[in-house]
């Protein structure tokens, strides 16, 4: 399965496509216009390739809009989950499905993917997970559930993602990354094949490369340069291409 990115400008213009390969290659020009998406906060992809997407304080979910002229609220989506969904900071997945979540108060949830809009997520589903302020700046997985995260000073850490609510996460995580990394978070995410995408907060820059194995890596300098102006994306997001599995 190949990767696809899914991006969404401000005034809810939606494509996707296969992400750059380099910086001759105009992602804006090629990828497929799928559909207007206006008024959302996050919109992320299961492993199965289900869209999620937070408008206000609800959660909707369906297979990916695939043609401008639909309405995808009212032709694929179903609405999965009201009132609490307003209070995500982050959300994403693990690779084997499960839901993580990270409130504006800092804390870190998991659980499985809404399905009724009866249930509360955060208070009838989802588990607390580590002890401490989750107040990274980006939270990711790679596709064998290694979980990184950006601190406020700009470092790049990862570990294994916490077991319970008294896991102190910060005390054994490694540092692969010092510093430079806060202007990077624009949008971080893993490939299916391993590579960490970064765009940079200024000028949109996309680099692509093998996250670091350790803090003497430079990545930015090894990094592929694949573009800029990703910032005209207000939501980027990865899924896979199903039509090939």
């Amino acid at each position: 399965m190949s990767t696809l990115l899914f991006a969404v400008k401000h005034n809810g213009y939606a494509q996707l496509g296969p992400p750059p390969a380099d910086d001759r290659d105009k992602f804006e020009a090629r990828a497929k216009h799928v559909g207007y998406l206006k008024g959302f906060s996050h919109i992320l992809f299961s492993p199965d390739g289900t869209m999620f997407a937070v408008r206000g304080a609800d959660i909707y979910c369906g297979p990916p809009p695939s043609d401008p002229k639909e309405d995808w609220l009212e032709v694929k989506a179903k609405c999965v989950g009201k009132a609490d969904w307003n209070q995500f900071r982050l959300l994403f997945f693990h690779p084997d499905g499960m839901l993580y979540a990270i409130t504006k108060e800092e804390k870190l949830f998991k659980g499985p993917p809404p399905d009724d809009i009866h249930v509360s997520w955060l208070s009838s589903v989802a588990t607390k997970l580590g002890n401490g302020r989750w107040d990274f700046l980006r939270v990711f997985f790679d596709p064998q559930g290694m979980m990184y995260a950006v601190t406020k000073d700009g470092q790049l850490l990862k570990r294994r993602p916490p077991s319970n609510a008294d896991d102190d996460w910060l005390k054994s995580r490694k540092v692969i990354g010092l510093c430079a990394w806060g202007p990077l978070t624009y949008f971080m995410g893993i490939s299916k094949d391993g590579n960490l995408w970064c765009v940079s907060d200024y000028g949109g820059e996309i680099y692509c490369a093998p996250p670091p194995k350790n803090v003497n890596v430079n990545w930015i300098g090894e990094a592929q340069g694949c573009g800029r102006a990703y910032q005209q994306y207000e939501i980027l997001a990865f899924t896979e291409d199903k039509s090939t599995s």
